[in-house]
């Protein structure tokens, strides 16, 4: 049996694998591959808490500092794989999460000995193990990390060069193993898929036939969607807590339902002095074609010093990196803003018309006795 661990990166479609994987175990499992579904997000592998200690900020909300309930669901879910391996008998196991690479996405280098406890713990299944892992090209892998940090901060990763070199050559020097490394090239290759390259190039299966393309995917975002999120975070109390919070899920929410009503979201784009600058500090691009055979169309190779220049390492906001249309940005944010407003006038509409009764004038006296400014006022009288 060969156990083919997926472990990313980050940003290279890893979702839209996950997710055809799980919808479609049957039709997988005829072939003799077995997709171990053993949490609700596939992504988010509770299997991270047992070679690492630096918990991922997901986990972290869902469990907070008690690391002991995570622990158990990673010995639990590890059980799962186990019995799902002996009830399936399949030739080939699918395990996937990026975090297995790294925890943070502003990671920069592995963890000591967190390979080595990951292969420790995955090679009493049964069989050898192979990795896979896919990059992306710089610049627009900086982007998605951008976006990505959005969830947690009104700031954004500050550019900086694709790592990766360090990443690999730690899990195939950990796990005695060759890393299989594939390009994520969706604008390079016409026709090219993720899910497909994963499943025929690197397990060796067929597609489905009845391959279902309403997969969920992580949605993109406009610049200008980007910059409202970033100032809605900076405006509140949770704005630099590193966390993602309901009020905030809320709002990104409402702010992809207005681009939709507006026409769709755009990509967003890198403004060319920042992408020029994250492609030619990374160094790693030179490794990656050298020992990989993986290169980026539109990338000048030969113009790759590993310098980033520190006006560009210093930018944090969205309209430092990316381009912004004013315009477009004051559309979203009216779109936002309208259905409160008509909500609250319809509201006062409907209060106006009634009569103000003893109780309503007794609630409204509560509520200024009970106002911190009225009470710092009957401490000056007094």
């Amino acid at each position: 049996m060969e156990v083919i661990v997926h472990v990313g990166t980050f940003k290279t479609g890893t979702t839209a694998i996950q997710e055809t994987l799980r919808g479609h175990q049957s039709d997988f499992l005829k072939q003799g591959l077995l997709f171990s579904e053993v949490y609700h997000d596939p992504g988010q592998h509770p299997l991270v808490a047992l070679i690492s200690d630096d918990v991922p900020p997901f986990f972290l909300q869902q469990f907070g500092d008690d690391h002991s309930n995570l622990n158990r669901m990673a010995w639990d879910s590890l059980d799962k794989i186990r019995r799902d391996i002996k009830r399936c008998q399949p030739s080939k196991v699918v395990i996937s999460s990026e975090l297995f690479l790294c925890s943070k996405l502003t990671d920069v280098a592995p963890e000591p000995g967190r390979y080595k406890r990951l292969r420790d713990l995955l090679t009493p299944l049964g069989g050898h193990l192979k990795f896979v892992c896919y990059v992306r090209a710089p610049a627009p892998y900086y982007l998605s990390l951008a976006q990505q940090e959005l969830h947690r901060s009104a700031e954004v990763v500050s550019p900086r060069p694709l790592r990766i070199r360090n990443f690999i050559e730690g899990l195939e020097a950990e796990t005695d193993t060759p890393v299989l490394v594939r390009g994520y090239n969706p604008n390079s290759i016409p026709g090219w898929d993720a899910v497909r390259d994963f499943v025929e190039n690197a397990v060796g299966c067929d597609m489905p036939s009845n391959l279902n393309r309403g997969i969920r995917a992580n949605a993109t975002m406009s610049a200008e969607a980007m910059s409202i999120s970033a100032a809605y975070r900076r405006a509140t109390c949770f704005g630099m807590n590193g966390r993602d919070v309901p009020e905030h899920r809320h709002a990104m929410n409402l702010l992809a339902s207005c681009e939709h009503s507006a026409g769709g979201s755009s990509k967003p784009r890198l403004k060319p002095e920042v992408a020029s600058a994250v492609t030619r500090a990374s160094e790693d691009l030179l490794w990656l074609r050298d020992c990989h055979e993986i290169e980026f169309s539109g990338v000048d190779y030969d113009s790759i010093d590993g310098v980033m220049p520190e006006e560009v390492s210093s930018l944090r906001r969205i309209d430092e990196i990316c381009e912004v249309d004013p315009l477009r940005r004051d559309e979203l944010l009216m779109r936002l803003l309208h259905p409160g407003l008509e909500a609250q006038l319809k509201l006062v509409r409907i209060v106006n018309k009634r009569p103000i009764t003893w109780a309503r004038r007794a609630r409204r006296h509560l509520k200024i006795a009970a106002s911190p400014y009225f009470r710092h006022a009957q401490q000056q009288a007094s």
